[in-house]
């Protein structure tokens, strides 16, 4: 209704500004329960077969409409024929979770770099290879204590955060079988 208002009523300067208000925070709420049913109700995966470089350029297209990401580079170091066999879409929940947080890691601009590979597992686990993802980004990096708790639900550094991007993250990696983890580099990031 808001929106029809604003688009075919004749509201005054004052009654547009209301409106632009209105739509913004049903926006802001919406968001946050979006994030909370997410978090709050894990979905089993679907796993499927698929290409990860190509979801990855699929992605970076995405990203491209978004105003955070106007001063940041992409790079995508994964090879072109990277086949994986996971949940698509909660996949890609997880990569732009993280990448929203590297684009709030680095309001002036900067790179980010996704990473992915097989990792091999101890016979002792019992052999089988591991899909890895990396985002690397270049902020100012992450102290211990922050790190220690960074994928506590409701737990956040970002102001008009909801601190459910990073527990659906881990919610999701550990519906896979996986696991997340933070750590700083040497120098930030």
């Amino acid at each position: 209704s808001v929106q029809l208002l604003s688009e075919h009523g004749r509201p005054s300067d004052h009654e547009k500004r209301l409106l632009a208000i209105v739509l913004r925070e049903s926006e802001r709420l919406n968001g946050l329960i979006t994030d909370f049913l997410a978090y709050a109700r894990p979905v089993p995966p679907r796993k499927e077969r698929f290409n990860l470089y190509q979801m990855l350029m699929d992605l970076q297209s995405l990203l491209h409409a978004d105003s955070r990401f106007e001063k940041i580079a992409l790079q995508v170091q994964v090879p072109e024929e990277f086949l994986v066999w996971a949940d698509r879409d909660q996949l890609q929940q997880v990569l732009l979770n993280l990448l929203h947080n590297a684009a709030d890691a680095m309001p002036d601009g900067g790179e980010v770099s996704l990473q992915a590979g097989i990792q091999p597992v101890s016979a002792a686990a019992g052999g089988a290879a591991a899909l890895y993802l990396k985002v690397l980004d270049q902020g100012t990096g992450l102290d211990e204590e922050t790190c220690q708790h960074l994928f506590e639900p409701f737990w956040t550094t970002i102001s008009n955060g909801t601190g459910l991007g990073l527990a659906t993250v881990l919610r999701i990696m550990e519906g896979h079988g996986g696991f997340g983890e933070a750590e700083t580099r040497k120098g930030g990031g």
